[in-house]
């Protein structure tokens, strides 16, 4: 398996990954200047796309270890399109319910994380750990929900989303596409797209403009 990214986010990945045992293990990282060419001194960091395609012909399975919900979407775009097989993370400690539950392609469900009965989460999304997604909860593609979130029970969230760090969404809200939510905000009522809201309770601080995002 092929995880992209190797830094921040990467470093937990790689904890449920060899909690789980995961097998011929390498990482992803055309940016850094010079080359890394190990990753903690144990895993191969491949460091250009020939490299990957080379991989994913023997071994097609690639998840994500960065964050940013458009930047995740592209990368694996651009993954899917050489012949990768987006594969879902999942904690053993994240406690996730038995019924309706629909977990996207991809998917990085983090240690400590909470999904209830009857949840949809999208493809690509990143539940960060100790989130908690109530029942009948709707969560669209690529969004991330960071450390200590809550999404109360009816909500829908739109995609590409980011709910910041012990954020809470009421039951029953909407939240747009492309909408940023501020660590420790208190969502109470629905969200329209392309904005950021802050505060308890919450309200927009900004509007994005398609080159924003």
């Amino acid at each position: 398996m092929i995880v992209i990214g190797a830094k921040a986010h990467a470093k937990e990945v790689l904890m449920i990954l060899e909690e789980n045992q995961v097998d011929d293990l390498v990482f992803y990282d055309d940016i850094a200047v010079p080359a890394r060419k190990d990753f903690f001194g144990k895993y191969k960091i491949l460091n250009d796309i020939e490299a990957a395609m080379a991989y994913l012909s023997v071994n097609n399975r690639f998840g994500i270890g960065i964050g940013g919900t458009h930047v995740r979407k592209r990368i694996v775009e651009r993954f899917e399109s050489i012949g990768g097989r987006f594969t879902s993370i999942i904690a053993k400690s994240a406690s996730v319910g038995n019924h309706e539950v629909v977990i996207g392609e991809g998917c990085n469900i983090m240690c400590n994380t909470f999904v209830s009965n009857s949840v949809s989460l999208g493809k690509g999304v990143l539940l960060n750990r100790g989130a908690s997604i109530h029942h009948d909860v709707t969560i669209g593609h690529f969004c991330e929900i960071s450390p200590g979130a809550t999404v109360l029970g009816r909500a829908v969230i739109g995609e590409c989303c980011s709910v910041g760090a012990s954020a809470t969404i009421l039951p029953d809200v909407t939240v747009g596409n492309n909408v940023m939510i501020a660590a420790g905000a208190v969502v109470i009522n629905d969200v329209s797209d392309n904005v950021m809201v802050a505060g308890v309770p919450a309200v927009v601080k900004r509007e994005f403009l398609d080159t924003d995002i």
